[in-house]
């Protein structure tokens, strides 16, 4: 198990059954949906809130690569409109690992002359993000 702050280059973004290759940067975002509940009953100017729903995000940085978890792989789920399977953490027994189905929201790539190529993805979680541990 992982203690103290976390180094950067522990955690990972998997799609499949493999790290986005090449991976220089990855990004998990969960943010909720509120929704008002102040009412005439209530008293003073303060308003109040509750939950209404989740949403979620992840993207990823990549130096431009082929093989397994490199862009042909990715761009062909997108063109096939493939849910794909995720996880995020950094695979240490005992961390944690989110986990859950996307679809590729984004895909692009980079290629100046004379200087690596690189890409970035961006997924749309599908549904509930599953919180457990790593095994």
């Amino acid at each position: 198990m992982t203690v103290g702050v976390v180094n950067g280059s522990l955690l990972r973004l998997k799609i499949g059954a493999a790290n986005v290759l090449k991976a220089t940067n990855c990004k998990f975002s969960h943010k909720t949906e509120t929704r008002e509940t102040a009412s005439k009953d209530d008293v003073g100017d303060s308003k109040t809130y509750d939950y209404a729903g989740f949403s979620a995000t992840l993207s990823s940085d990549f130096l431009f690569a082929e093989g397994a978890g490199g862009f042909s792989g990715l761009i062909a789920s997108q063109i096939a409109k493939t849910k794909v399977a995720w996880i995020f953490g950094t695979g240490v027994v005992g961390d944690v690992k989110l986990s859950g189905n996307a679809i590729i929201e984004s895909l692009e790539v980079d290629a100046p002359d004379k200087q690596n190529s690189t890409g970035s993805l961006n997924l749309l979680v599908d549904g509930a993000v599953t919180v457990g541990v790593f095994s």
